[in-house]
């Protein structure tokens, strides 16, 4: 997989199972550079039927860039239901082609005020967790009496 994709999205639903979505041999990168335009219109490669014809495969960039739909590969686990995934992954592609706001967006709309200070918004002034830990509020002090603890901070 890794020697003939250039990226890969990852799945895991509520019983664990892995699922993985990848682009496999379609840019560049696995079948090397491109010719010159001449090659691909030459009468030999025309011959050839649609199917068996060597084309132009785009770079990694414009292949991730690109807007029109492209093929992909799913890996999955042995006793996954991989039938119900890919229907709900085309399902959630489908929503998408109708959605004004980006993941992102959505994603910041429902969790904003528990993710604040990760979203690099600096003109705002973030909350930082302000609990008492313990590991940082006791330490051999927290173990003393009073009349030690007096003493010790006499001493100090």
């Amino acid at each position: 997989m890794f020697d003939t994709a250039t990226g890969e999205f990852n799945f895991e639903d509520n019983n664990l199972d892995c699922y993985s979505i990848f682009d496999h041999k379609e840019t560049d990168f696995y079948h090397g550079l491109n010719r010159e335009d001449e090659f691909y219109k030459s009468p030999s490669n025309m011959k050839k039927a649609p199917h068996k014809r060597c084309r132009k495969y785009p770079n990694m960039q414009e292949f991730w860039e690109s807007t029109e739909p492209h093929s992909f590969k799913m890996t999955a686990d042995d006793q996954s239901a991989w039938r119900k995934f890919r229907r709900w992954f085309l399902i959630e592609i489908e929503k998408s082609k109708t959605r004004t706001e980006s993941y992102e967006e959505m994603a910041l709309r429902k969790h904003a005020d528990e993710i604040d200070i990760s979203m690099g918004n600096f003109k705002e002034k973030g909350v930082i967790n302000q609990t008492n830990i313990a590991c940082f509020k006791w330490d051999f002090t927290y173990f003393m009496t009073e009349p030690q603890l007096a003493d010790y901070i006499k001493k100090a």
